[in-house]
């Protein structure tokens, strides 16, 4: 008997399970309404899709002033090329969003001037600067001429190293 009643216990318990499993709620799928249209939709706008961001890398260079255009707002700067160690020339460009050190504007370079140019080079290959540095030369000092001829060395006081 043991075993009946506890045949029969695990069957109902099975039964009650099986119940709870077929009672959880099916979702319901909404019925497909095909609609009419009668009237044509209004055209609609083409939007081009937005041109992808270029990010610029800022170059530099340093050199001398060898042309200035200042109705195009033209530089041409002669510099050492480190990569291959000769000498080269780049134009550059300056517009609204170009500042400038140790000067207010374009118009106050001069040929053979020294500068560094921080500048963009855009995707049609143009350079533009965005920071144009006048490079000012150290002031001199002057050395009092007697303190020069002390640093003179007569003739026959220095003996020459001979191999």
């Amino acid at each position: 008997m043991k075993i009946d009643k506890g045949l029969a216990v695990l069957i109902a318990a099975s039964l009650i399970f099986i119940g709870f499993a077929f009672a959880q709620e099916q979702p319901q799928q909404q019925p497909v309404v095909q609609e009419t249209v009668t009237q044509q939709p209004a055209p609609q706008e083409i939007v081009p899709p937005p041109a992808p961001v270029v990010v610029q890398e800022m170059q530099w260079l340093w050199g001398e002033v060898v042309n200035l255009d200042l109705q195009n707002n033209l530089i041409l700067v002669k510099y050492l090329d480190y990569e291959t160690d000769q000498e080269k020339e780049a134009t550059v460009s300056v517009d609204e969003k170009t500042t400038y050190e140790n000067i207010g504007s374009i118009g106050e370079l001069n040929q053979n001037d020294a500068v560094s140019i921080d500048y963009i080079v855009t995707a049609d290959g143009k350079n533009i600067a965005r920071a144009v540095s006048l490079e000012k030369p150290d002031e001199t000092i002057e050395i009092p001429e007697e303190a020069v001829k002390s640093l003179e060395i007569p003739e026959g006081e220095v003996e020459i190293p001979t191999e």
